[in-house]
This record gives structure tokens, sequence and C-alpha cells, in this order.
């Protein structure tokens, strides 16, 4: 997937402020075998980190150490695997997407940890980091970086 490299200081401070700031826009695509209620939604929820576990949980309420997160999501296609979701995060919370997907009974293929009984690629999941846009400063100019799909058959659409 798409992974952004610094070799400024200055560099990482202005990326890290644009992702503090919610001003990078994130699309992932995520491949669940079970079909989607809905063709496209957003999910806003509760979130805590089980950091005994390593996973992150859905709540139904707001308490202590809960953080609220969101994403859109739509289908955009389907294969002999599954549907493929293009997924937009509109907060970047620890595993976000595997847990509000799991929640709503979409966990991701290969993700055990949050309910998929499909195997996949060993220690790997079908979660791919897409695209990446932001707007650069003092400009109205946008740039985007966009990953090729794995190379495996649960990619071919």
């Amino acid at each position: 997937g798409v992974l952004i490299l610094a070799k400024k200081k200055s560099i990482l401070v202005e990326f890290n402020h644009l992702f503090s700031s919610r001003k990078v826009q994130k699309t992932y695509l995520a491949i669940v075998k079970n079909k989607p209620v809905k063709n496209k939604g957003n999910l806003v929820n509760f979130l805590v980190k089980n950091n005994k576990e390593k996973r992150a949980e859905i709540v139904q309420s707001k308490t202590k150490d809960v953080l609220n997160c969101m994403l859109s999501y739509k289908v955009i296609d389907k294969n002999d695997f599954g549907y493929l979701l293009e997924v937009k995060p509109k907060t970047g919370r620890f595993h976000q997407i595997r847990a509000q997907l799991a929640n709503i009974g979409l966990p991701i293929i290969g993700d055990e940890k949050y309910g998929s009984d499909q195997e996949y690629v060993p220690r790997s999941i079908c979660l791919h980091a897409w695209k990446l846009s932001y707007k650069i400063s003092g400009s109205n100019e946008s740039l985007t970086f966009e990953a090729p799909l794995p190379t495996n058959d649960f990619w071919v659409f």
C-alpha cells in the first residue's frame, strides 16, 4: 500500500500536522466475504483500544478512554472470493476499519482477530492502503499517491 517517508524533519513535521488536522484523505480497499446489507454507508461508532489483546473493540456508549470513529464505505466490485469495498476513514483510530467492518458482520478476509473464517496469505489480511491525497501548503493544488493492487488472485476483479 501507500507509504510516506520523509527525508527532512521539516517535511515530517508538516505531514504530522496534515494528519493530525485531518487534511489527508486516505482511501483503502478491503475484501469481505459476506455480502453487505447496503451497497454504501457511513459508520459512526465508539471505539476502545484493548491493549492486552492488541485489538480495538466497538462499545455502545462513551466512557473513559473511548474515542469516536467514523468511516464511509461503498461496494465497488465482486469476485469469487468476496466483495471489494472502498473505505474512507474520517478518523484514524487503531484498527478502526477492521473493528467497524467486523461490527456490521463484514470481517476482512484473513482477519482472524476480528472474526474472519477465510484464510488469506499468512500473516496478512485483505486490506490495502490504496490512495492518499492532500493539498499542498499555500496552494489549491492536491497531490494523490496511489499504490497498485496486490498481485494474488484475491485482488483480481
